[in-house]
């Protein structure tokens, strides 16, 4: 062993980015294909199975209580067991429950297809590709973090035409069939070229300097990524965890936006386009959010993009006045507060807790959100079909983000006396 160092090779220097693309490319499939059509099946599949879409709603918040309710666990795996195998098995677990949907003949199908997926993406999604990102990039971390978790976005621009064409032309069940092929197609990335630490590929995370000569791969040490636990008691976790669990009251419209295109007078397709739609501004917010916390901090960031949120929602109530056009442009603004819970959340861990306790902290968020959005979005689904309006959950999406906003900054107030504590 020389105590000098050596210089990195091209591969070793640029292999960061080579994981970042792997990653991109799985969330492409898993999320994007997997989880961003979710809306646009609400419909033909409460008319087959003849019951509303608040009770096919199910579905989601199913998928969410699994997913909330395993991320404690998987926090505790993540630095203990090889990364692949997790990522693997959430894979299978996603892929195999659009392939079970698709085979549906009562509610109790879809219900079990949610559970599976929630319990594929809480093993293998965005804790994971966040973590393994943390650990690759020191430098410009919130700006790959951005573009890593807007591809599944940009996907689901494209999926969800894509998909509602496919329900239109042969129906849902091979919609979901075709989907659960295409997630399982994201297996050979896991393997090929994800690693969770740079020193498994003989080199370090990008922001680093140079290579330690002849410097061995250690095996993954536990403490390296599931930090020593944060106190319960943290002002801070609880100014977090009160953001978190407010803010779903104001963002959890998109799976509608068909169901809301409908009652306003317009087609199903363009209730689709609308997802789209949103799913470009949500697009344009991860990158946002991304390139911003870089420069003038995750709290700045989260700001601008609920502001636009609030402009796209506020543009709803006048929706069954205006030309399609305006559908667009409101579903468009609304997109990027979308960002929010996947690039926001991650960077506030990182910069108030720091990177090795993020796998403690991020199950706390996620079952705060997982709560507050098991309440609210039932209760969206069922509001319209007592009423057969959205307009009364538009009030309350609008309070919510008040709310939202007034504990963001409380938020960051609560970041800079616990950095300096």
């Amino acid at each position: 062993m020389h105590s000098s160092q050596q210089p990195l090779t091209t591969r070793q220097k640029y292999y960061p980015w080579v994981v970042m693309a792997a990653c991109c490319l799985y969330m492409a499939g898993t999320i994007g294909v997997g989880t961003n059509c979710t809306g646009i099946f609400l419909r033909p599949v409460a008319d087959s199975l003849g019951v509303g879409i608040g009770t096919v709603s199910y579905y989601s918040i199913i998928l969410s209580i699994v997913n909330a309710g395993m991320a404690p666990w998987v926090g505790r795996l993540i630095g203990r067991v090889d990364i692949r195998r997790l990522m693997t098995l959430g894979t299978l677990l996603i892929g195999g429950g659009h392939l079970l949907m698709s085979a549906a003949s009562n509610l109790l199908f879809i219900y079990a297809g949610g559970a599976l997926v929630g319990a594929g993406i809480s093993m293998g999604t965005f804790m994971a590709v966040t973590v393994i990102l943390n650990n690759w990039f020191l430098k410009n971390n919130g700006l790959v973090m951005g573009i890593t978790l807007s591809t599944s976005s940009l996907v689901g621009i494209v999926a969800n035409p894509a998909v509602n064409r496919v329900i239109e032309l042969w129906g849902w069940r091979t919609a979901y069939l075709g989907m659960g092929v295409l997630i399982l197609c994201a297996l050979p990335l896991i393997w090929g070229f994800i690693r969770m630490y740079p020193d498994q590929k003989g080199t370090v995370a990008w922001g680093s300097g140079t290579l330690p000569e002849d410097k061995p791969a250690p095996a993954p040490d536990p403490a390296r990524s599931a930090g020593e636990g944060v106190c319960l008691r943290s002002p801070a976790l609880w100014a977090v965890l009160a953001f978190v669990f407010v803010l779903p009251f104001a963002n959890n419209h998109v799976s509608y936006f068909q169901n809301v295109a409908l009652s306003c007078g317009f087609s199903a397709a363009l209730g689709a386009s609308m997802i789209s739609a949103s799913l470009a501004g949500e697009f344009a917010g991860k990158l946002g959010i991304g390139w911003l916390s870089d420069r003038v901090g995750i709290h700045t960031a989260l700001g601008i993009v609920m502001v636009m949120g609030g402009a796209g929602l506020a543009g709803l109530f006048f929706l069954g006045h205006m030309p399609a056009w305006f559908a667009l442009l409101c579903a468009l603004l609304y997109g990027p507060m979308q960002a929010v819970g996947t690039v926001g959340y991650p960077q506030m861990i990182r910069e108030i807790f720091g990177s090795r306790h993020y796998p403690r902290v991020y199950p706390y968020m996620s079952i705060a959100s997982t709560i507050s959005s098991s309440l609210v979005y039932p209760c969206y689904g069922f509001v319209y079909d007592a009423t057969g309006s959205f307009v009364p959950t538009y009030a309350a999406a609008l309070a919510g983000l008040g709310a939202a906003l007034a504990l963001l900054a409380f938020c960051s107030r609560m970041a800079r006396r616990h950095r300096q504590a």
